[in-house]
């Protein structure tokens, strides 16, 4: 046990002579700078914040609303929106309309979803007035699949 405690002390005085510190001097290593955004309150700060209400008559009360913040912008593997007249939009609408045995007549909706390849989720319109939404696959080889219609 002596000798553990004997290399601790002096690992503990090498860190201290390689640091050039004294034991008893408290140097911050860095400081923090002041918050420039602005914070949003969790919920429990927003419940300590909320005003208590508190009542004598024996009506019942509603519980106080408190909204959460909406996510904004995408989310990491899901769909996104993408323009109808995308090359590999039109060619994934003509293999689905094809592979459906219709004509097509226009793209309503589209969005793409990385996966190891693309899906792409597709509203299609056909000739003859009937509509679809479909699911294309298509593989890191350009191979197409439609795997939901």
């Amino acid at each position: 046990m002596k000798p553990l405690v004997t290399s601790l002390v002096f690992v503990a005085s090498c860190l201290l002579a390689a640091c050039n510190t004294e034991p008893s001097a408290t140097t911050p290593l860095a400081t923090v700078p002041p918050q420039t955004q602005t914070e949003v309150p969790t919920q429990t700060q927003q419940q300590a914040q909320a005003p208590t209400q508190q009542s004598t008559t024996s009506q019942e009360q509603t519980p106080t609303q408190q909204t959460q913040p909406q996510p904004t912008g995408q989310i990491v593997g899901g769909y996104t929106s993408v323009d109808s007249n995308d090359e590999g939009v039109q060619a994934a609408a003509q293999f689905a309309a094809q592979s459906l045995g219709g004509l097509l007549a226009q793209v309503t909706k589209a969005e793409q979803q990385v996966v190891a390849g693309l899906n792409y989720r597709l509203n299609l319109d056909f000739q003859d007035g009937s509509k679809h939404q479909v699911v294309v696959y298509k593989d890191l080889q350009g191979n197409m699949k439609l795997t939901q219609q």
